[in-house]
């Protein structure tokens, strides 16, 4: 028998506090091992280890082989014990799970790798039956902070013999008992004080800064005391974390479920962010590719939420991520294809409803929203588009009619940018697209945004107003600003700038309003020059300023004096000289940015001059750069080119410096027409490998003489295509550096681009050498997609998947060339991909039943699952989409 009293004459104050304290401590028996019952019992005890960062796995170990699971009942997290290979004979036991302690304990198995699941929450004298292993690590964890109950080393040899010898034919019993050794008055007295502020959580049903705060100061606490209760409740939060980041109270509660956050007093704040373990919660990098990988995996977008929640805990900043872990999620849906970032916006706008009385949690799926749109290639991702223009533009409007500025902006952003991509880009990708049909389009989504007179009033600090001068800039319409509202547009952006230390001030949520305002303005900081008035203009610069983070300041500047649009007159002395009267930062002054100016005016007035006509040669034009042969080859004849083409001599000079000039001629002067020369194959010939140039001036070549009426300038196009053709090679053949390979790459799409659609003729006689070079191009742009995922490597792989889409639109188009033959394309195409790739959706859209049914009977087993997968996702999209 074991009795540890202590001594309440330590500290009376606190001693009062919890009251007597006796109870707590019972008399404990030590177990013994008795083989003659039908249970083993054997007693855990030992002295109970304090842990702060993690939990210290104190394991009972059955025997040192851990043997393949089995499934069994699990009462709380996954599904652990699954049948994996051949299991051992005689290797299970069945074990009966007490509780004889008087505290409240989890049963926690442990794996090969330390990951912790908890199986049952155990009260005083509960049990659980559980058939496992030898071999298998389970522990008794106290459920407060995870405090483990610890073998005692003496019994472990004789203990594994006995199982060893009766698990086969008896039943063995591990409980856990309190521990009476090692404890102290201050030790007991955190535990209560934590046990009745997770009680008080747990009441609460609105847990704010004032209620805690209240509840904590009517302990009246010494600071010494404050100090090691908070390390005490961060050890008790980082325990709760492994087990119930998504369900417990703690986890909802303190880290982020959905609900508002907790804002701790001053002195449990500073150690809750100083502390390294609660940062390591908060981001983890790994911890977040695994968490954005799941998401992509299982589109369990609540999980996500509730995730990044955790990461974004900021008790006196309020709600906010860290910026390392908007990068890292920028990066990632960089990556996302177009049907995988529909999929990630229809989800995550899902959420909106739910979240619609939590702030927190609307701020992250808004600023998610608003990260997808900015970050994924948006030429290819129709149904995103369409999705933007038409859920999230209805939701800007609710979010202005009811107040919430700072989320209706940051999705304005979303709906302004898709408008101005299409209006800049979609014409121009896009067969059947007119310009008018755009401009109208665009015309009908923004005033459905604006048709509410009350949004403008609304509106805390003028973004709309600016928003709406942007986009009739785009349109080429002029945006009347009128001296009332001129005046209204400066009264706001003054008080955007002081809104830190103004009374009037946006509310708690103007950091996010602020921060959109502060993109909008930033990333079109030349147009707003050129059609905002001077006093506007000022005001816009004073809130970039005042905004801006004084590394990122430098750079802002740095970017107004290189600006060519800026540079240009009177804008110019505009810019700079509202820019003198402003208070900057000490590092910085603005003589620095007029040398900059003065550098690149004097650059300009120093550039070359204008060449005679009758001085220009072929070496003379290979010394010039190109910026340099533009300006010298304005008003010289096409004529005068073609001669001086026609007469140069290829041998002098290295093969690229004449395919470089070649190309620069022809893409400088469109109307050129130069003719066939066999010496144009002896430079392809002579270019080393690969010969990316080659295949640039053979596409360039073919759309010289498209529409050229002069036959004879070009008499052999199909000899010329086959010996270009000859020229491709795998990738993987290459011998060359990954940058040589990627230019390869975008050149041999190139070049079929141009054959079809210069020489549409010419594709039924060279469809099955095209079919035949297409699955390289699959097997790289998987390869790519999947490699390059950091910036700006990844915009690589968006290139090639873009012009490879560009290629299969084409053969969509004049399929009739490929008869029979796309079925093959797609069978030695398939990459194991589980996302249907958009140049791979296109090939799709092109098969008929027949050819369906030919794919699904000839693949192998392997590929025909690769297939299937792939063929109902296309069939979802069709359904999406029609």
């Amino acid at each position: 028998m074991t009795l540890t009293r202590v001594n309440s004459n330590d500290h009376p104050e606190l001693y009062q506090l919890i009251g007597p304290i006796e109870e707590l401590y019972q008399l404990v028996p030590i177990g013994q091992i008795d083989v003659s019952s039908d249970y083993v019992n054997y007693q855990l005890i030992g002295p109970i280890h304090a842990i702060n960062d993690a939990v210290f796995y104190n394991t009972l170990a059955l025997s040192n082989q851990l043997e393949a699971p089995i499934q069994l009942l699990a009462i709380e997290g996954p599904p652990l014990f699954q049948l994996v290979g051949p299991v051992p004979r005689l290797a299970r036991i069945r074990c009966r799970f007490a509780n004889d302690s008087h505290k409240l304990v989890d049963l926690v198995w442990t794996d090969n790798n330390h990951r912790m699941y908890r199986y049952a929450k155990l009260a005083h004298t509960d049990f659980i039956d559980i058939t496992t292993f030898e071999g298998h690590q389970w522990v008794f964890c106290d459920a407060l902070d995870g405090e483990l109950n610890s073998l005692n080393p003496g019994r472990v040899k004789k203990f594994i013999a006995s199982v060893h010898q009766n698990s086969h034919r008896r039943r063995l019993r591990v409980s856990a008992i309190s521990s009476v050794e090692g404890l102290t008055l201050k030790r007991v007295i955190l535990r209560l004080l934590a046990s009745k502020i997770f009680d008080h959580w747990n009441s609460t049903d609105c847990c704010d800064c004032r209620s805690i705060g209240l509840f904590l100061e009517s302990l009246r606490l010494p600071v010494c005391i404050q100090i090691q209760l908070a390390n005490f409740l961060i050890s008790c939060i980082l325990y709760q974390f492994k087990f119930d980041s998504n369900r417990s109270n703690i986890g909802q509660k303190c880290l982020f479920d959905g609900l508002p956050l907790i804002h701790f007093p001053f002195s449990f704040t500073a150690l809750f962010m100083l502390n390294p373990s609660v940062n390591k919660i908060r981001f983890s990098k790994d911890e977040l590719d695994k968490i954005l990988r799941n998401a992509d995996e299982q589109r369990d977008f609540p999980a996500l939420l509730r995730s990044l929640g955790q990461l974004a805990f900021r008790p006196t900043d309020g709600f906010s991520l860290p910026s390392s872990a908007l990068s890292q999620m920028a990066s990632h849906f960089a990556s996302l294809s177009p049907f995988s970032a529909f999929h990630w916006a229809n989800g995550l706008f899902a959420l909106l409803p739910s979240a619609e009385n939590y702030a927190n949690s609307e701020v992250l799926i808004v600023s998610l929203l608003r990260s997808l749109v900015d970050n994924v290639p948006l030429l290819n991702a129709n149904k995103l588009r369409a999705f933007v223009k038409t859920e999230i533009s209805r939701q800007c409007v609710s979010f202005w009619q009811i107040g919430k500025a700072h989320l209706a902006s940051a999705l304005t952003l979303c709906v302004l940018r898709i408008l101005l991509m299409e209006l800049s880009y979609l014409e121009a990708i896009q067969n059947g697209v007119c310009r008018v049909d755009l401009i109208a389009e665009a015309q009908n989504i923004w005033s459905q945004m604006l048709s509410a007179d009350e949004l403008l009033k609304v509106d805390p600090g003028a973004f709309l107003r600016l928003s709406s001068s942007l986009f009739h800039s785009a349109l080429g319409l002029d945006y009347p600003l009128t001296n009332p509202l001129e005046a209204n547009i400066v009264v706001c952006l003054k008080k955007c700038s002081n809104e830190m230390g103004s009374e009037n001030g946006l509310g708690k949520c103007d950091s996010l309003y602020c921060a959109s305002l502060f993109d909008l303005l930033s990333a079109h900081l030349a147009t707003f020059c050129q059609i905002l008035p001077g006093d506007v203009c000022r005001a816009m610069f004073e809130f970039l300023i005042a905004h801006s983070e004084r590394d990122n300041l430098e750079i802002l500047l740095k970017q107004l004096a290189k600006n060519s649009a800026i540079r240009c007159g009177e804008c110019c002395e505009k810019v700079f000289r509202s820019l003198c009267d402003l208070p900057m930062p000490s590092p910085f002054n603005l003589e620095e940015i007029w040398s900059i100016e003065t550098k690149s005016s004097g650059k300009k007035e120093t550039q070359a001059q204008k060449i005679d006509e009758s001085q220009l040669s072929w070496a003379s034009l290979l010394s010039l750069s190109d910026e340099c042969l533009a300006n010298s080859l304005v008003g010289v004849s096409n004529a005068k080119i073609e001669s001086i083409v026609l007469s140069a001599d290829f041998a002098v000079f290295q093969p690229e410096i004449c395919l470089r000039l070649l190309i620069s001629l022809m893409k400088i002067k469109r109307t050129l027409v130069i003719p066939f020369r066999c010496e144009f194959v002896h430079l392809i010939l002579a270019e080393e490998a690969p010969k990316s140039r080659s295949l640039e001036f053979g596409a360039k070549l073919l759309e010289m003489h498209a529409h050229s009426a002069d036959s004879d300038a070009f008499p052999v196009k199909s000899d010329f295509v086959s010996f270009c053709l000859a020229i491709f090679q795998p990738i993987d053949q290459l011998d060359c550096d990954q940058c040589a390979k990627r230019d390869f790459l975008l050149a041999e799409l190139s070049f079929l681009r141009a054959l079809f659609s210069v020489l549409p003729h010419l594709l039924t006689s060279f469809a099955p050498l095209i079919v035949q070079l297409l699955p390289d191009f699959f097997v790289s742009s998987n390869f790519y997609r999947r490699t390059l995922r950091e910036w700006p490597e990844s915009r690589f792989a968006d290139r090639l998947e873009h012009s490879l889409a560009l290629l299969c639109r084409e053969i969509v188009r004049r399929k009739k060339c490929f008869n029979k033959l796309l079925p093959f394309v797609i069978s030695s195409s398939l990459t194991g991909d589980r996302e249907l790739c958009f140049p791979m959706y296109l090939l799709f859209s092109a098969l008929d039943e027949n050819d369906l049914a030919l794919l699904s009977s000839n693949l192998s087993a392997a590929e025909k699952l690769k297939f299937s997968r792939l063929k109902v996702q296309f069939y979802a999209s069709n359904k999406i989409i029609g």
